[in-house]
């Protein structure tokens, strides 16, 4: 499986970005067997469009592979394009993208809802 994680740098340790959409990096990380085996860094190329950038972010984690992604904000629009690409969202925490695919891995992460984050609005 691939997950997908917003970072802040194109490292492992770097702090995860607190967006989805306009982060600059995505980190790309390989598991199998419950372990990871590999990791690419990712330019953003969504983060500096004028609109979209959820959407075009969520079709850069389709085009990469990703079956998951841990993330801390997602809008509306990006989640649903995620779920139209059965991309599972989980629920990031702060820290670094290591610790957060560390705590994916332990099943410490929750997956989300659209009411779970922050760019949506909560009724």
């Amino acid at each position: 499986m691939k997950a997908i994680v917003p970072s802040q740098t194109p490292s492992m340790d770097s702090k995860l970005s607190p967006v989805f959409g306009r982060c600059p990096y995505f980190m790309l990380v390989e598991i199998e067997g419950g372990k990871v085996v590999g990791n690419t860094a990712v330019p953003n190329e969504a983060a500096n469009q004028q609109g979209g950038a959820g959407v075009a972010a969520a079709q850069a984690a389709h085009d990469q592979g990703a079956t998951t992604l841990i993330a801390g904000t997602v809008g509306p629009k990006a989640f649903s394009a995620l779920e139209s690409f059965g991309i599972e969202v989980y629920d990031s925490t702060s820290g670094t993208v290591q610790e957060n695919v560390d705590a994916f891995l332990q099943g410490k992460l929750p997956k989300a809802n659209p009411g779970s984050h922050a760019g949506f609005l909560k009724k």
